[in-house]
């Protein structure tokens, strides 16, 4: 538990910095890297398994984990173009947004009802948020990084959405699920260039110059201290993934979620920290009284849901690799493989690279309303 305190925070704040030394017009290579790592990272934990790979497995359609990849990497693209410019105490709140849109997404496509706490839950995060974002607008430059960097939660929602709909009964190892995702991701990473030069305005040309600029600069070790920012992030995600996955077997329902309305203020509070030198960031009012609300409104949401406690520790490590799945399926003996019978756990912490939040359970039982709304049957 108190590891998991200590690399909670670490994780906004390494995020922040890495991105912050790369600049805007960096974002989309610093994205890159972050998701060549989860490549590599992922590859040895896919091969570590392989044994647990089927051959149904191995033929089965892949346009559905491009799907997922596409929206991921929208999303990744606009928290990586915003996190530059957005205030790191802002960056830890704006993030709870994706509570209520993934709720919104999951309420249009699957005709998912929700209780009214959560419902009010919802509304006051919002409110939280708005609160928190106010200063902001009064500067231009901000404002725009601001929204960019909020707008990334409309794709993640999406995003863990359809995964909730298209995997909830299919029997595929999490890993290889990951690890194609984290592959099609890094290949719509490129595809999407230009959607930097439009935010920047900057010529495709000059952007491409500045790309291939950064990358001989990792290749000859000629960047050691920006590289070792964003590999060091990476461990960070691995270690909060280990630790959160042992505190939820360990601790059960309510101590997972007095530990993540712990984290919460202190990685937000944790940017006014003078350890931080240039990258101190003076607390805002502002910021403590959205705090607050954010708080009530995540705790009424999480006091209608709390995290069932049947996990297995038996690949834990393995599982920590599998950092931009929602959901874990998972069987008493080991919580990747796929098997017959199921133990969903629902709620659980989502750590997707800057997100410290709870998992929505999205109801699977209209899955034909998804279905009717793109026009296949799943």
């Amino acid at each position: 538990m108190a590891l998991m305190l200590a690399v909670g925070p670490s994780n906004y704040i390494l995020y922040k910095i890495a991105f912050t030394s790369y600049g805007a017009s960096s974002a989309l290579f610093a994205m890159q890297m972050v998701n060549a790592l989860f490549v590599v990272y992922g590859a040895v934990a896919l091969y570590a398994v392989r044994g647990a790979i089927t051959d149904e497995m191995r033929v089965s359609s892949k346009v559905p984990y491009a799907l997922m990849a596409l929206l991921d990497c929208l999303g990744g693209l606009c928290a990586a173009l915003g996190a530059a410019r957005t205030p790191g105490q802002l960056q830890t709140l704006l993030s709870q947004s994706l509570v209520p849109c993934t709720m919104v997404a999951s309420a249009v496509f699957l005709k998912t009802r929700y209780g009214a706490k959560k419902k009010v839950g919802a509304a006051i995060i919002l409110v939280g948020g708005a609160i928190v974002v106010a200063p902001a607008f009064r500067e231009s430059a901000e404002t725009s990084a601001v929204l960019i960097y909020w707008a990334s939660n409309i794709p993640m929602a999406l995003s863990a959405v359809y995964k909730e709909w298209r995997f909830a009964d299919s029997e595929v190892h999490v890993l290889y699920l990951t690890q194609y995702v984290s592959c099609f991701q890094l290949l719509f990473g490129f595809l999407l260039f230009p959607a930097q030069c439009l935010t920047d305005g900057v010529p495709l040309g000059t952007a491409t110059r500045t790309f291939l600029d950064d990358a001989v600069l990792v290749a000859t070790g000629q960047d050691a201290y920006r590289t070792s920012l964003l590999a060091l992030y990476v461990l960070n995600n691995f270690i909060l993934n280990t630790s959160g996955i042992v505190v939820l077997k360990l601790g059960g329902a309510s101590l997972t979620a007095i530990l993540y309305a712990v984290l919460l203020p202190l990685s937000t509070l944790a940017f006014g920290a003078p350890f931080l030198g240039q990258y101190q960031e003076p607390i805002r009012a502002t910021t403590l009284i959205g705090l607050a609300v954010v708080l009530v409104g995540f705790s009424l949401y999480e006091s209608d849901s709390l995290v069932p406690k049947e996990v297995s520790l038996r690949g834990v490590a393995s599982a920590a690799v599998a950092l931009r799945r929602r959901r874990f399926d998972v069987s008493e003996q080991d919580p990747l493989a796929p098997r017959r019978r199921h133990v969903h756990v629902h709620n659980q912490p989502a750590f997707h690279e800057r997100l410290l939040l709870p998992i929505l359970k999205v109801r699977s039982r209209s899955r034909e309303a998804l279905a009717e709304l793109i026009g296949r049957t799943p």
